[in-house]
């Protein structure tokens, strides 16, 4: 493919340069798979609806939700007709706040919040539905069967977005659909966000919202955190490895589940992003810091951007240079549904409980429960060092837990009663120790045979545990194996293949050796399932441990390369194919329906300002559908608390 590159060279501070970049025909695509919509929360008996909000009029009711719109603007309420709880897509009281301005004033009435660049003056501005579409006579709304489709007309900026509201008998959803959007003038748009005010709730409301972020958190209305803090700004499913940065500002957890939560009083919304979630960020802010509400959303990047310096990046001639994505946008849908909990579910074990009940009923997860508690056991198996052989330096790979030490250890265990024990076995592999990318059961002779695997696995699964190999799909430092650093190698925006990047412990800036790479989204695939079958093969009932490849994900803007959304689903799909036990590490939302486990699980949050405190939402809501634990406490700088945590 030939890429479209422009550099502006007039800006001193900043230039601009347009990148194209093609997903390609053959990547499976969000616009291809229906956002499945299962009724989650039940309901008994029959529901009337009450009197429509001023302004507003009926729409339709289902189960116990009845929807109204103001049929000018678009604007809507939806009732939950249990207890006759309104939860507006705009706060009615909006014109009272006395905290926002400008701008933001504007985005309390607006449906979405759309950031656009215009290549003629190499300026990223952040539009909003109110003043650019609503103000300038640019909204249609059409009534349907089941709620709303609201075409916004961005009249200045010369392009237009469609919006659908779809009521369920337990929520109602928000949809974008890319591919109906249009770009007729020159501005082209890069994020997307979808229903910013949603639920806000203002000064005199009771209640938090809830982050997903690692083991999840809390930030409390009116709490404060005003001066001095940022609003919170998320990336779902982690960073993207794609775009590089130079320094890294604090360690992240990731944020694995796409939902957000809302608790006012005694009820509550919980929002899930169904379609593109792995192109989301979750934006959250507290009343006083930017308007007198509390709000969360979810941010779509529409088209990749990335500020690229050239230059040095520490000496003054350097120039930083705006670049991102020129060709049109490829995402498919967008779309949130938003649940409306009523007082047995808008708590915090609630809220666990419908993210629960939607793995089970929209992704098709089973519950997988053992009678006893198991005992997670990780266990290095080698290691490679660099050793002297008849005075030349060669690699050479140590022993540090051999199978049979292994069995050792678990009959040990067994005779003092541990039952259960399900061993997490890492370095066995010859690829893996050489860092290539794993394509078969090749292990290392050092730690035994396969019949001292199938012997150690046996004699855990007497007592009901298991054992589990660790594998590593997606970043590698060699060719081999069929795999190519050059042709298999992931490329970011401008074109050149991507470096992982680590970072130091003290000053937190990249200490990148140009040697590690991330593997193509389809030969990821592809090698993990050659993987699980040669596992299921020559030692069946052994299991695979994911590690990074159910929590990783990046863009590759080869040609036909895949972006975060195609990746996660052609994830999705390899998993639900193999042959072979998975356990997840610390995995992503769309792994969760394939996995016998989950470990790694973080015991706390990304500590930002903003947040008041951590909670253990990603542990309730995996508790009653398999086993799950937390990383290995010796591992942690106080063993003995993180253990009672």
């Amino acid at each position: 493919m030939k890429r479209k590159l422009l550099a502006i060279t007039g800006c001193i501070l900043a230039a601009c340069m347009l990148v194209s970049c093609s997903s390609g025909s053959g990547a499976p695509r969000p616009s291809d798979i229906q956002a499945p919509a299962d009724t989650v929360i039940q309901s008994q008996g029959t529901f009337t609806h009450g009197t429509a909000p001023e302004g507003m009029t009926f729409i339709t009711q289902k189960g116990h939700v009845a929807m109204y719109a103001d049929m000018a603007t678009g604007l809507f309420a939806v009732e939950d007709m249990r207890d006759g709880t309104l939860w507006y897509s705009n706060p009615p009281d909006r014109e009272l706040d006395e905290v926002a301005a400008g701008a933001i004033k504007n985005q309390l009435y607006s449906h979405l919040i759309v950031q656009d660049v215009l290549p003629e003056t190499k300026t990223v501005k952040t539009k909003n539905t109110y003043v650019s579409s609503q103000k300038k006579d640019g909204v249609t709304v059409t009534k349907l069967d089941d709620g709303i489709r609201v075409l916004f007309r961005f009249v200045d900026e010369g392009y237009e977005i469609p919006v659908t509201y779809t009521l369920y008998e337990d929520s109602v959803r928000a949809e974008v659909d890319t591919a109906q959007i249009k770009e007729e003038g020159e501005a082209r748009i890069l994020s997307i966000s979808i229903l910013p005010m949603m639920g806000a709730q203002g000064q005199d409301a009771e209640g938090y919202l809830l982050m997903a972020g690692g083991s999840g958190s809390l930030i409390h209305f009116n709490n404060g955190h005003v001066a001095n803090t940022s609003t919170y700004h998320v990336k779902v499913y982690g960073d993207d490895l794609s775009y590089s940065q130079i320094q890294r500002q604090n360690f992240q957890e990731n944020y694995s589940l796409p939902v957000f939560g809302i608790r006012s009083g005694d009820r509550g919304l919980l929002a899930v992003a169904d379609a593109g979630a792995a192109e989301a960020y979750v934006n959250a802010s507290v009343n006083g810091l930017l308007t007198s509400y509390s709000n969360a959303y979810f941010e779509f990047t529409v088209r990749g951007t990335q500020t690229v310096t050239i230059g040095d990046a520490f000496n003054s001639s350097s120039v930083d240079v705006f670049v991102y994505e020129l060709d049109d946008i490829q995402l498919g849908k967008l779309g949130v549904r938003f649940f409306l909990l009523g007082e047995e579910e808008h708590d915090l074990s609630g809220m666990a409980k419908v993210t629960r009940d939607y793995l089970i009923t929209n992704m098709g997860m089973k519950a997988n429960l053992p009678e006893t508690a198991p005992l997670y056991l990780s266990v290095l198996g080698s290691i490679q060092v660099t050793d002297s052989v008849m005075g030349i330096p060669m690699d050479v790979i140590e022993p540090t837990t051999t199978l049979k030490q292994a069995a050792a250890m678990v009959s040990e265990l067994q005779g003092l009663g541990v039952q259960n024990i399900r061993m997490l076995y890492d370095n066995w592999s010859k690829s893996q120790l050489d860092e290539k990318i794993v394509s078969k059961l090749d292990l290392t002779g050092k730690l035994g045979s396969v019949k001292d695997l199938n012997a150690l696995k046996d004699l855990l699964g007497k007592d009901g545990g298991s054992l589990s190999l660790v594998t590593n799909s997606l970043i590698f430092g060699k060719g081999g194996n069929g795999v190519s650093k050059g042709s298999s190698s992931v490329r970011n925006i401008n074109g050149m293949p991507v470096a992982r990047s680590y970072y130091s412990r003290h000053l937190f800036f990249s200490m990148t050796e140009d040697y590690l790479r991330l593997l193509t989204a389809p030969l990821a695939t592809d090698y993990f399932k050659g993987l699980a079958d040669s596992v299921a093969k020559k030692a069946e009932g052994v299991q695979l441990m994911l590690g990074d490849y159910g929590n990783t994900l990046y863009t590759d803007f080869t040609e036909n390369g895949y972006r975060r959304f195609d990746m996660a689903e052609a994830i999705a799909q390899s998993l639900s194919g193999v042959s072979v036990g998975l356990v997840g590490d610390n995995p992503n939302f769309y792994a969760l329906p394939y996995l016998s486990d989950a470990v790694n699980i973080p015991t706390s949050t990304t500590e930002y300002d903003i947040v008041d405190e951590t909670v253990n939402f990603y542990q309730m809501v995996l508790h009653g559908l398999i086993p799950y634990g937390g990383r290995a406490i010796n591992r942690y700088g106080n063993p003995t608390q993180e253990y009672l945590r």
